[in-house]
């Protein structure tokens, strides 16, 4: 008999190997689709966060509210004297008509830190906001804290380095 043959003839033998083997990959696939569905729901809560923290900002400023706008801030650790600058930035962009205002996840670039400065709180997100502008003026607010309730970031000046 060919060794073909054999295995065939044989093949009750090997039964509950593969049926166990086929049971390990349902289970192994059932995991692995789980943590992929619960991996893209969490991330479509976080973009949903994202979302909001965009609209309310775009409301903000088409009202000319700066106390809504700045309720959209993370003002932690952020002195009186920046935080005044960072108003006069947002009358000046009330002058300006918005042409969009999107949100994504944050990329790399936008998690790049420079040595003199620090986030108050951890990037997560990005709002992108284009100007109706003829230079094209546009700005990329980074967004952090919880998924559900994001806020803006504001960058704080980093500590010396020890010596």
């Amino acid at each position: 008999m060919s060794p073909f043959a054999s295995v065939l003839v044989n093949a009750h033998l090997f039964m509950p190997f593969f049926a166990f083997t086929t049971r390990l990959r349902l289970w192994a696939l059932s995991g692995f689709l789980a943590c992929l569905l619960a991996v893209m729901g969490v991330n479509a809560w976080r973009l949903a966060g994202l979302q909001a923290l965009a609209r309310d900002w775009q409301q903000a400023h088409a009202r000319k509210d700066l106390p809504a706008l700045e309720s959209l801030y993370c003002w932690e650790g952020v002195d009186p004297s920046l935080r005044a600058k960072m108003q006069e930035v947002f009358r000046q962009e009330f002058e300006i008509p918005v042409q969009s205002v999107t949100a994504e996840p944050a990329s790399k670039i936008d998690l790049f830190q420079a040595e003199t400065q620090r986030p108050n709180l951890e990037p997560t997100g990005v709002v992108v906001v284009q100007f109706q502008s003829s230079d094209g003026l546009g700005a990329r607010l980074i967004a952090g804290g919880s998924w559900s309730h994001p806020k803006f970031i504001v960058y704080l000046p980093a500590p010396p380095p020890l010596k």
